[in-house]
């Protein structure tokens, strides 16, 4: 049950402060999704009232859009208008209609129909090139990328162009379609209109660029950079901020432009900016202050997240003072709309100007708790501590902690937990629902953070390079210390849990420690990291710590890989679809395999799928020599 209730939470993707500077009350515009695993994930969008008179969120409406609309949704900078695909090809329907609504009156004020393939194909709803954008509102437009119809697919030089950009103006009331052999032949990540609505700023290839429509050439401004979390112009049009991910190889985080740009340059005019030990965590959509002399983000280093501003005269750093762990969504001229969360803790949504949050304490903010986040019936699946813990070595982790009323005077399971890899580090502010539920089933969870973050996106080479060995020792090391400073732990039952890459340091550490620990669990483990030669390469022989593996279809890792693991090493094997109804299902059993691994009920279960092919081919192999001792 609890596992359920944990996934029904609802985090926010993005916030927006709609109503102008100094309105009472304020009106916020959230789009929120649930925390399920990506391909059964929920979105919906609220909108609501702040007041800080009456101090609570005063909802006005709730809508549980369909999938193509969220991932369509696009608001102007000014938050005037919004806009999203209310109809999709790509989804079904007969034809693409993009509706523009007005953020204040909560109406539609356009809607664009494309229908036929007369100006392109279909608009694009897939990454990477899912585009929507505003352009400023002195020269309002918008664009959107779209596959290119049979006329557009070719060039005049016979290269394949990968999308079209439809480009309408709401002056003219009129669609473009830029099909510039300079762009549409490449893999754009990331795009943004220029001030002057006439071009657009993009990521490809590696490499920033900047292009004028209608012009033969693109013009590099900056090389060999990684894919931007973000990029935005300042409202006075004189900066150009550029939000970079941790990279190991790359020792600043921030670039910042001077503009306009100067056509044909050799150079363009920037700084880069170094946050020293700390990496861009996630950057508002609105990111400028103070007059366009501030930009605000969030940032992380091990289990730490902090909110800076950067001042960009003097591109000096400081730090924003919150009474708890936050997230910065929004910035409008100088008011904050943050959300504050962590594992323990249901969200809650606060809004406050800038210089309250720097310099006068908590009191002078004010908050309000978002009506879906938490009902009071769930109120127990948060009853429990969360602590951060630092060791030798310059690692850390977090501990989540059964109350001291759950079983006083019992020793506790411990669970370890590597990390898995999706993002640099486990955070205070990271909400994990599998690891929540662990707890509510009365098991303690240790998650330990490695020394170098695993950049998110990276490759399997790139995971295959780092020094696992280290990184099993350091994750043993910190349990260790774990059980002296916390005698309620059970140092005779600890447990390891590995996701993704954090099952191939599961398995160093049971090659190392082969004693230590009583099972052992993988849930979609990288495969590829674990096989070496033809066999599992990372356990110990013989195996004999129970191990419960669950994981995609076999088809998504590789048929040998998965009957190699299932034949020779697994006592448990689950695996799932990616819209299987029964995975909420396979994860209780997975719970209840850690907290007791000889469980009858497991016991009792049928082989699954990849079992079955597994013994089919022990039993081929049996009858292998009888068939030959029966020709002879």
């Amino acid at each position: 049950m609890s596992i359920t209730y944990h996934l029904d939470q609802c985090r926010i993707r993005t916030g927006r402060i709609v109503s102008p500077t100094g309105y009472e009350p304020q009106e916020v515009s959230l789009v929120m999704h649930t925390q399920d695993p990506s391909h059964l994930r929920q979105q919906h969008m609220q909108r609501g009232l702040l007041s800080k008179r009456r101090r609570q969120w005063m909802e006005l409406t709730q809508e549980h859009h369909k999938d193509w609309k969220m991932s369509s949704y696009f608001v102007s900078d000014d938050s005037e208008l919004c806009g999203f695909l209310s109809e999709s090809i790509a989804m079904g329907h007969e034809k693409d209609v993009i509706q523009i609504e007005s953020m204040l009156r909560h109406e539609a004020v356009m809607i664009l129909v494309l229908d036929g393939n007369h100006l392109h194909g279909p608009v694009i709803l897939q990454d990477p090139h899912r585009h929507f954008d505003f352009s400023p509102a002195n020269n309002r437009k918008f664009l959107y990328f779209a596959q290119p119809n049979e006329k557009q697919k070719r060039t005049k030089c016979g290269k394949e162009r990968q999308f079209v950009i439809g480009i309408y103006d709401f002056e003219t009331q009129k669609t473009a379609v830029i099909t510039d052999e300079s762009v549409c032949t490449r893999q754009i990540n990331v795009v943004l209109w220029t001030p002057d609505s006439k071009g657009i700023i993009f990521h490809s290839d590696g490499d920033l660029y900047w292009h004028r429509f209608g012009e033969l050439y693109v013009n590099k401004i900056f090389a060999k950079m990684q894919m931007p979390i973000g990029m935005s112009f300042s409202p006075d049009d004189k900066k150009l901020a550029v939000f970079l991910p941790y990279r190991p190889t790359i020792s600043f985080s921030v670039v910042l432009f001077m503009w306009p740009f100067v056509r044909a340059a050799v150079t363009f005019q920037h700084e880069v900016i170094s946050l020293g030990e700390y990496r861009i965590w996630s950057v508002p959509e609105r990111p400028w202050a103070n007059g366009s002399k501030s930009i605000i983000f969030n940032a992380n280093h091990q289990t730490e997240l902090v909110n800076l501003s950067l001042c960009t005269d003097t591109l000096k750093v400081s730090r924003f003072n919150f009474p708890r762990p936050a997230l910065i969504l929004d910035v409008q001229n100088d008011e904050i709309l943050f959300e504050t969360v962590s594992a323990n803790s249901f969200s809650r949504l606060w809004i406050s100007d800038i210089a309250s949050t720097q310099t006068s304490g908590p009191e002078e903010t004010y908050q309000a708790r978002l009506v879906t986040s938490q009902r009071p019936e769930r109120d127990e699946i948060y009853n429990f501590e969360v602590k951060t813990i630092h060791f030798d070595g310059g690692y850390s982790g977090i501990l989540y902690m059964c109350p001291e009323s759950f079983m006083p005077g019992q020793k506790l399971p411990l669970v370890v937990v590597p990390h898995a890899g999706w993002d640099h580090n486990m955070t205070i502010v990271s909400v994990e629902p599998l690891l929540c539920t662990m707890v509510n089933a009365g098991m303690c969870v240790l998650v330990v953070n490695y020394r170098k973050p695993i950049p998110s996106g990276a490759d399997l080479q790139y995971m295959k390079r780092q020094n696992t060995g280290q990184q099993a020792k350091d994750v043993h090391k910190a349990v260790k210390q774990v059980l002296r400073e916390h005698p309620r732990l059970d140092e005779d039952y600890v447990v390891l849990f590995g996701q993704q890459y954090g099952a191939f340091v599961c398995g160093t550490i049971i090659q190392d420690e082969p004693d230590f620990y009583a099972c052992v669990a993988f849930l979609n483990p990288i495969i590829e990291l674990l096989v070496k030669n033809g066999q599992i390469s990372v356990f110990p022989r013989p195996f004999e710590i129970p191990l419960f593996c669950l994981m995609r279809d076999r088809n998504t890792y590789g048929v040998e890989h998965c009957d190699l693991l299932v034949g020779a090493e697994a006592d448990y094997v689950e695996e799932y679809e990616a819209d299987d109804p029964e995975y909420h299902d396979i994860i209780v059993r997975l719970i209840r395999f850690l907290t007791d691994p000889e469980s009858a009920v497991l016991k009792g279960r049928p082989p699954t799928p990849a079992a079955t092919t597994a013994m089919r081919a022990d039993m081929a192999e049996e009858e292998v020599p009888e068939e030959e001792e029966d020709s002879q």
